[in-house]
């Protein structure tokens, strides 16, 4: 039983000398977190590179549009002439120039689908350079403001507007980047 106490007591005193640590290790997982946030909405929306995109895109997309428009109407002279031969064909001769005028159609359809499918691509290949350059710049934002951990807003339910970093993302990126020039991919006829 001696020996127990004995024991116990010599246990007891091996870890006074690491209480202390214990107590510091805790105070220090106790520090709490600086946190911040950034509306991408806003940036996306008003920023000027992402404004540089989206106006090429649009003026991309319009001319796609007139050559879809001209095609289109092409087709539609196609299939009025086509049916004014009907009459005057048999009706082998009239599936036969029907087939090739229905394929005609679907190949416009597939082009336009193409085209806005080369669009968004193109799009969202330009967005990463936006991205890539918010990123970088949260990064230089960080330590500046003493933050641990930078949220976007559309997560957020309420918060004090002293943590919103927009305004000044918006700035940095306005003035790291203006234009950014949008890549569009060669279009098959």
């Amino acid at each position: 039983m001696m020996q127990a106490r004995k024991l116990l007591l010599a246990l007891l005193l091996l870890s006074l000398p690491l209480a202390p640590a214990f107590g510091q290790a805790r105070a220090a997982a106790a520090k709490p977190t600086s946190m911040a946030m950034v509306n991408l909405g806003v940036i996306i929306q008003n920023s000027a590179a992402a404004r540089s995109i989206r106006e090429q895109i649009d003026k991309q997309g319009k001319t796609y549009q007139a050559e879809l428009a001209r095609r289109q109407s092409e087709l539609q002279k196609q299939q009025q002439a086509l049916q004014a031969q009907q009459a005057t064909m048999s009706p082998d001769a009239f599936a036969v120039k029907r087939r090739a005028f229905d394929d005609e159609v679907g190949a416009l359809q597939r082009q336009a689908n193409a085209r806005k499918d080369q669009l968004q691509l193109a799009a969202d290949d330009a967005m990463k350079t936006v991205r890539s350059a918010v990123d970088q710049i949260l990064q230089q934002m960080k330590p500046e403001r003493g933050v641990d951990l930078i949220v976007f807003a559309e997560s957020v339910a309420m918060a004090d507007p002293q943590y919103d970093l927009t305004a000044e993302l918006l700035h940095r990126l306005d003035a790291k980047m203006s234009h950014v020039t949008v890549k569009f991919p060669a279009v098959k006829p």
